[in-house]
């Protein structure tokens, strides 16, 4: 049952057809006791079929081997050759686009004086939120009550906002929000998680930067996040070239 292309990969293990578990995992299992069907191709399950789905999963992916999600989460480093086209194109693209467009920006940014801005102890909320998840980091003389949002907001001019509020005693209340909802998001990040997951991890180590930047007792620590917000809402998030 299952053979070349035609294996056997239910969804409940596997995945979609492009999952990497789906793409990389091969075995051959030797099954008795089953009655089979009267072309000889498939087997009269019953009602087992989707208890002995996950038993099979749960072994498969336990340790010391846990298959499935090594071959989920192994990447290869593609070879220069691979990619040459590819980065040709996003490098020229880029380029044509800060050619065209980020100066007017850049300028304006330029004349702005420095800003002691305070980050606000909260964010205004999202109209829809995607997704948030709560969690802390213990230090050894502090603990950060920390929250990552991901909301689905175009009314929001943010890609990326954070706030930080000090509560009593040693906790310390941070937030950062990134806006799917942001031009730039709906332009390159899709909606699976492997395209917003790299975008939150940059956007997320942007924020802890600024906030140890300021702990550090560096000034003006915001700006940076600002111009970056500035710069994807207008330049950086356009399709075309053309001034």
């Amino acid at each position: 049952m299952g053979s070349g292309d035609e294996g056997y990969r239910p969804e409940s293990i596997f995945g979609q057809a492009n999952d990497y578990r789906y793409q990389r995992v091969f075995g051959e299992l030797h099954l008795e006791g089953f009655a089979v069907s009267h072309t000889k191709d498939g087997f009269q399950w019953e009602e087992l079929e989707d208890e002995f789905q996950l038993k099979l999963k749960t072994v498969i992916d336990s340790e010391p081997l846990p298959i499935l999600s090594k071959a989920k989460e192994h990447r290869v480093r593609p070879k220069t050759s691979d990619i040459r086209r590819g980065a040709e194109t996003a490098v020229s693209s880029t380029a044509a686009v800060l050619q065209s467009k980020a100066a007017s920006v850049i300028q304006e940014q330029l004349n702005q004086p420095p800003e002691n801005v305070v980050t606000p102890v909260s964010l205004p909320p999202a109209a829809e939120t995607a997704a948030s998840k709560q969690f802390i980091l213990d230090f050894k003389d502090q603990q950060w009550d920390v929250t990552i949002e991901l909301a689905n907001d175009p009314a929001i001019g943010e890609w990326l906002g954070v706030s930080d509020q000090p509560r009593a005693g040693q906790t310390r209340v941070l937030k950062l929000r990134l806006n799917c909802g942001h031009p730039f998001m709906e332009r390159f990040a899709g909606s699976e998680a492997e395209q917003i997951e790299p975008l939150l991890r940059i956007a997320a180590a942007m924020a802890i930067a600024e906030i140890v930047a300021r702990d550090q007792g560096y000034q003006h620590t915001s700006a940076v996040r600002r111009h970056v917000n500035e710069l994807l809402t207008s330049a950086l998030s356009s399709t075309s070239a053309t001034p």
